[in-house]
């Protein structure tokens, strides 16, 4: 038994020593230099992002063929091919089946999600952006995997969503979970999930460069998060590696040759002005239409499980009825993500009344997917529905103006659509630029989209698809602490302190001192003596813990001398508020005196908390002036 006991001691020490060696391995690892502690940190969160974006991939093929092509005979047009033969697309040979196929994947995504994950519903970007600003970055473990499950019954079965937004959380859970298991700091854990966020953007969009540069700019409406751009950049690049080594390297779309004359830059800024108005309405509608549905389920009161089926049955219905009545592609192509009948556009395939039908149908059928509480994205609709517009405006503007637009630049028009109602609908001006560029594999098409994003990005204003950003750095929670180290740094005492100060001598009495703080309202006074230097401080905590010690002694009998505190913790005039407050926080104090530094006797003044939230306060008010 003593033995057992011995053995059982020894493994116990053991196991703390090889928990406390990592814990130091992971002490020293974060205090490596930022270049290479994410290098470290990066590539891990690279590689796993990269093999979940495959896994995806190849479930979501799985679940497009079992109910669309199988069930509904349903045949999607295929991306990135060159030759208008090579996009070959067929109708659903079933209608009734299509209905069936969307139904039984709402149904089952609704399931799986409010049983398991309530958070995974809808487009999942906000989650992420809310991780970052409000949770320190943790992200509960489950929801990668529930994400990918749910967005694959949804989109496979013909929800009118994108993959990208479930593989931007998918990738950032799994980057909160890596931090977590590793013991990261609060700052670096919410990096950690910015990156990966850029990692599954960067692999399954086939645009490292661009899914970084998202990832720190979807945060916010008007900002950039800095620190997080290169470990994105890291992480992306070693995604994009992983994930194209088994689907390659090629990208996304095949775009025809395109050029661009100055004429044309009036017509950019053109449509720029028709995407930002259409980022307006596509988000007004998507939020108008969960608005709804959610007052509709409150007031039947249906369980929360059923409302994906009911507006995925929603979605196929008006995708049949826009086939039937205005036009197949314009209906049908608004089911799914959308990617092959972009291409159909790039190519010079569709009319610009198919064109323009299917951006407003796509606008609609999405609402109802992820309104309703389906799993999927909302970065892809966007692009369809830009790209569709952009086509639209293109094909119009070369009948109007033959001369100024020639057909070739009909593709450079849907392009530009893309990205132009990208940054409207989501506030990611560069990363709409970079992204599109790196798709189709032409930087030539930098400029034109200049012009179309700032357009729309100005129209747009503040609308943004992505609830939870904020405005600026200054707005996050995230930022807090650092923003106020910084304002309270630029402050001086001196600047911040009362110059008046209320003293007593050592002979009041603590009934004199209790008439003061009625008097008054301060809770704190210097004690100085009859020479005028500073020899104590008596606050209401010393007044209250005298009146308790009392004895057969009346108030009026009690000296502040014999009860004030000798050991004076003070401020000097050249401090900071920032050394101000450590000194209170550290000393659980509400109040410091503020003495000469040559002569710590020699009182100026006295700087409280409150004087020090006024200061502040006063600071961001000058500066929103």
């Amino acid at each position: 038994m003593e033995r057992e006991s011995r053995v059982t001691k020894l493994r116990t020490r053991e196991l703390k020593e090889k928990t406390s060696s990592r814990r130091e391995l992971f002490a020293e690892l974060f205090e490596l230099g930022y270049l290479r502690k994410w290098l470290l940190l990066g590539v891990p969160v690279g590689v796993v992002s990269g093999v979940s974006a495959i896994i995806f991939e190849l479930l979501l093929g799985a679940a497009e063929h079992v109910f669309l092509e199988r069930l509904a005979g349903f045949y999607q047009p295929s991306v990135g091919v060159s030759d208008p033969e090579g996009a070959y697309w067929q109708p659903p040979t079933e209608p009734l089946n299509l209905l069936l196929a969307l139904s039984l994947g709402g149904l089952l995504a609704g399931v799986l999600i409010y049983a398991l994950s309530p958070e995974s519903k809808g487009h999942g970007t906000d989650v992420v952006i809310r991780s970052f600003h409000r949770a320190a970055g943790r992200i509960r473990a489950r929801v990668p995997f529930v994400k990918m499950l749910a967005s694959t019954l949804t989109i496979g079965s013909g929800g009118s969503a994108g993959k990208e937004g479930p593989m931007m959380l998918i990738a950032g859970g799994l980057a909160s979970v890596i931090s977590s298991i590793l013991k990261m700091s609060p700052e670096d854990r919410r990096i950690a999930v910015v990156i990966g966020m850029g990692a599954g953007l960067g692999s399954i969009f086939r645009s490292p460069l661009g899914g970084a540069v998202f990832a720190a700019e979807v945060l916010y409406i008007a900002d950039i998060e800095v620190r997080a751009i290169v470990p994105s950049l890291i992480a992306s690049t070693t995604s994009y590696a992983v994930f194209g080594s088994y689907h390659g390297f090629k990208p996304l779309f095949t775009l025809p040759q395109t050029a661009f004359s100055i004429e044309e830059i009036p017509f950019f800024a053109l449509l720029g002005l028709v995407c930002g108005a259409m980022s307006i309405l596509y988000v007004r509608t998507f939020y108008g239409t969960t608005g709804l549905i959610e007052a509709l389920y409150r007031k039947t009161g249906m369980p929360p499980y059923f409302k994906p089926m009911l507006g995925a049955l929603a979605t196929g219905l008006l995708a049949i009825a826009v086939s039937e009545t205005i036009d197949q592609i314009a209906g049908y192509g608004a089911l799914g993500g959308g990617y092959g009948f972009l291409q159909l556009a790039m190519l010079n395939m569709l009319t610009w009344k198919a064109m323009l039908a299917l951006a407003f149908t796509k606008i609609v059928t999405t609402s109802l997917t992820l309104g309703s509480g389906g799993s999927g994205g909302v970065f892809v609709p966007a692009i369809v529905i830009g790209g569709m517009v952009g086509g639209a405006m293109g094909n119009i503007l070369h009948h109007l103006f033959p001369a100024l637009l020639p057909e070739s630049s009909i593709p450079l028009f849907v392009v530009l659509g893309m990205t132009a109602l990208l940054a409207g609908s989501s506030k990611t001006p560069l990363a709409g630029m970079l992204i599109v560029s790196e798709m189709t594999g032409d930087l030539a098409l930098l400029f034109p989209a200049m012009v179309a994003v700032f357009v729309s990005y100005v129209v747009s204003g503040k609308t943004s698809i992505y609830r939870e950003q904020v405005e600026t750095r200054a707005d996050s929670p995230a930022h807090a602490p650092l923003l106020t180290t910084r304002i309270l740094s630029k402050i001086r005492v001196w600047e911040a302190a009362t110059k008046n100060v209320v003293t007593l001598a050592p002979h009041n009495t603590v009934a004199e001192v209790l008439a003061l703080i009625r008097k008054t309202g301060h809770m704190g006074y210097p004690v100085v003596g009859e020479d005028g230097r500073l020899i104590g401080i008596v606050t209401f905590e010393d007044v209250k813990r005298a009146i308790l010690e009392l004895e057969d002694r009346r108030a009026e009998h009690v000296r502040v001398e014999e009860i004030m505190t000798k050991n004076l913790v003070v401020a000097y005039p050249d401090e900071t508020l920032y050394d101000a407050l450590r000194k209170l926080t550290m000393h659980n104090i509400g109040r410091l005196p503020v003495v000469k530094r040559e002569d710590r006797s020699k009182l100026v003044g006295i700087i409280t908390r409150s004087d020090i939230l006024k200061a502040v306060a006063s600071l961001l008010a000058d500066r929103e002036e």
